[in-house]
């Protein structure tokens, strides 16, 4: 549990994903929301190259982890969440935050604090996830047989 961020204990998250199949797309999801928490916590606790690196593989796993959400997940949610609910997350998934990111210097005081005003919207992007899309996804989980991507497993 982080101490600056209390509520984002990920032990449930991570009990719930290992309860469920490795090819379940909310087991799947849940396992990128942890280790987008990690990766921000490595990114706030370096320097240097190692920083860089972390902060690297931060855009990268939310770059993809982004686009599969969209392409996937929020068609469906659309149906079972709303199409409402999934707008909002299609909203916040488009905030420019991380590309005035990418032009700064890690070491630099500007950087810290956007920084955390941007994991501070992320994670509670992934929690808007957690409580309201993946319930809905995994109401919705059918028979892989029936064709539909979204059927509980990949």
């Amino acid at each position: 549990m982080s101490a600056q961020f209390p509520e984002m204990d990920d032990e449930p998250r991570r009990e719930k994903a290992a309860g469920l199949p490795d090819d379940d797309v909310v087991a799947f999801l849940l396992r990128q929301h942890a280790r987008i928490r990690a990766l921000f916590g490595e990114v706030r606790g370096a320097a240097g190259a190692r920083q860089q690196d972390a902060f690297n593989e931060l855009r990268g796993l939310l770059a993809v982890h982004e686009t599969a959400v969209e392409m996937i997940v929020r068609p469906v949610a659309k149906d079972t969440a709303g199409e409402d609910e999934a707008h909002a997350r299609n909203v916040e998934n488009r905030r420019p935050t991380r590309c005035s990111l990418d032009k700064m210097d890690l070491s630099s005081e500007k950087f810290d604090v956007q920084f955390a005003q941007f994991q501070q919207d992320v994670l509670a992007h992934a929690r808007r996830e957690e409580a309201m899309e993946f319930p809905a996804l995994e109401a919705a989980a059918v028979p892989r047989s029936s064709g539909r991507p979204w059927a509980g497993a990949w």
